[in-house]
């Protein structure tokens, strides 16, 4: 006799909704939406990453079968959950969301802002006349570095150079150097540039100060009415004290022994290089008056080629700065090595955006072949940083849409490497914030002037989402 067949096993019922669920995961618990920016329904508030709500319901229970792999055929039922119900946070309704797209952590804040802008280096060009003049400015001030010893002779020998048409030429278009060169060849004659001084130091000049005091000088030093230049250097720097009180000069008005010894040369130039060779008493006065003169001409000089240097790198920044994208910073310097650009974001996220991150020098290759930026100042050719961020629209979805800037306060600086610490350099930086304005910023850099420059702070608030 056949034995009776087996009873078809009954099937389980599918399970609930709530037990689809993935671990962790129950109705009323915290979630974050994780996926790119996202509308999930018509009309319905877009969805960007780190969205915080609650879960509040299920979707319904999905059924397939599958083959299974076993000796004889049969289909599997798989059961799956694949759409909840979240309330988030700042929205009226609750919104059907793919479950995939959740999760119960926050995610990271690379995730959810956009802390990865582009960084470029790139080399720029000044115009050429703006280089040129600025190399030929720089030659034109420039002071002895010889110092005053009681061994070496007194005064130096003096290196004549005749004004020739190529070097009248070459010189910068300023009144204080077409000044400086009146003053040279008439020495005793420091009132041919008064129109340039202070209006305080010309009365200091002529004041009465200044006629006492020479003479005191030269009845209490002189020896039948004829004296040696070093020994007057003191009363100099006295003179110098008391023009920069009277007159509240900005920079001060200084000397050491090199500038010293420079103007002594500058004021005569018929000086031998034996010690008898002295100043007549009638000179003193004249020579306190030149001194006083030619070192303000000369500082208010380099002040002006400070400020027509850092106006041609503002004019290069506005040429080839990016034009895309918001916010945005640029700087350029012409210090001989590279200037790092730093954006310091929103306080609490503990992070700088620095120029040099994807920039960096090669410089220590094994082959000795570093890369270098191409930097020569003196020939105009300078390197610019850039940090820009792609500009945000709140309504772009999908994979590509950019992600937004953190919210927040940026602070911009500049950060001044040890090998570009020993000589001064001008540089030049331009911020456009949330509100597409430009803003240019400029200075010099001075050596004590510290590591750091900080050049601006600003506010960025992103579009109504």
């Amino acid at each position: 006799a056949m034995a009776p067949k087996k009873k078809k096993e009954e099937e389980a019922p599918p399970p609930s909704p709530e037990e689809l669920l993935p671990a962790g995961f129950s109705l009323g618990c915290e979630v974050y939406w994780v996926s790119f920016p996202e509308r999930v329904g018509e009309g319905t508030p877009l969805l960007r990453p780190g969205c915080r709500g609650r879960l509040l319901a299920c979707g319904a229970v999905l059924e397939r079968e599958e083959d299974a792999m076993l000796p004889e055929p049969s289909n599997v039922k798989l059961y799956s959950l694949e759409e909840v119900e979240v309330h988030f946070e700042g929205q009226e309704a609750q919104q059907k969301v793919p479950l995939q797209s959740l999760a119960l952590n926050c995610p990271s804040e690379d995730d959810i802002w956009n802390l990865r802008p582009a960084i470029a280096r790139k080399p720029v060009q000044l115009p050429r006349p703006a280089a040129a003049a600025a190399a030929a400015a720089s030659e034109t001030v420039k002071t002895s570095t010889l110092k005053l010893t009681q061994s070496s002779p007194w005064p130096p020998p003096v290196r004549r150079m005749a004004a020739s048409p190529e070097r009248r030429k070459a010189r910068p278009d300023s009144p204080f150097v077409d000044a400086i060169f009146t003053l040279e060849s008439h020495p005793c004659r420091a009132d041919k540039a008064e129109h340039l001084l202070d209006p305080a130091l010309v009365t200091f000049l002529n004041g009465t100060y200044l006629q006492d005091s020479s003479l005191s000088e030269g009845n209490s030093s002189f020896h039948q009415g004829w004296t040696d230049w070093r020994s007057i250097f003191p009363w100099v720097q006295e003179v110098l004290k008391a023009a920069n009180e009277h007159a509240q000069l900005s920079p001060e008005l200084v000397i050491d022994d090199s500038v010293y010894s420079s103007l002594v040369r500058r004021f005569d130039k018929n000086m031998g290089r034996f010690i008898s060779q002295c100043p007549a008493v009638e000179n003193i006065r004249p020579f306190a008056r030149f001194v006083v003169t030619m070192l303000y001409l000369e500082s208010r000089e380099i002040l002006r080629q400070h400020s027509e240097r850092e106006t041609q790198l503002r004019e290069l920044l506005e040429r080839e700065a990016p034009v895309e994208g918001l916010p945005r910073v640029a700087a350029v310097s012409d210090s001989e090595h590279c200037l790092e650009l730093l954006v310091c974001l929103p306080s609490g996220r503990l992070r700088e955006i620095m120029s040099g991150q994807t920039c960096k020098e090669a410089v220590d290759s094994d082959d000795g072949a570093g890369i270098r930026p191409p930097v020569d100042a003196d020939g105009g050719m300078l390197q610019m940083d850039s940090i820009v961020w792609p500009e945000f629209d709140p309504q772009a979805i999908g994979p590509d849409a950019a992600l937004c800037p953190p919210p927040g306060e940026y602070k911009v600086r500049l950060s001044v490497p040890p090998s570009s610490r020993a000589a001064a350099f001008h540089w030049a930086c331009q911020v456009v914030g949330a509100d597409g304005q430009s803003q240019l910023f400029s200075a010099t850099w001075c050596p004590g002037d510290g590591d750091k420059i900080e050049v601006f702070a600003f506010e960025y608030a992103p579009p109504v989402i």
